[in-house]
């Protein structure tokens, strides 16, 4: 791997990273040791890509939530950093 893609000791927040390309970029991170968190709408395939993300080295956490109700962003971004988890890199890829 190369120095410039490695993201160990990283914090990683991906909005729709539950799917498709940003499911693939969570991956990526994950990948270059980033510890990346994914929030999307349904909770099974939240549930499924921390497994798989968890499976490639990553701590990872994860939220159902619609990014359209800002009150509940707002939350999950206030959870993910009570838990002393700051933010390196967000990505905002939800539809």
């Amino acid at each position: 791997m190369s120095a410039a893609f490695d993201f160990s000791g990283k914090r990683v927040f991906v909005f729709g990273g539950t799917s498709g390309i940003n499911l693939g970029i969570a991956r990526c991170f994950a990948g270059a040791g980033a510890d990346v968190s994914v929030a999307s709408r349904s909770q099974d395939k939240v549930d499924a890509a921390v497994a798989e993300l968890n499976g490639l080295g990553s701590e990872s956490g994860g939220y159902a939530l619609d990014v359209r109700d800002l009150d509940a962003v707002k939350a999950a971004l206030e959870n993910h950093a009570a838990g002393g988890k700051e933010i390196d890199v967000l990505v905002s890829g939800a539809a």
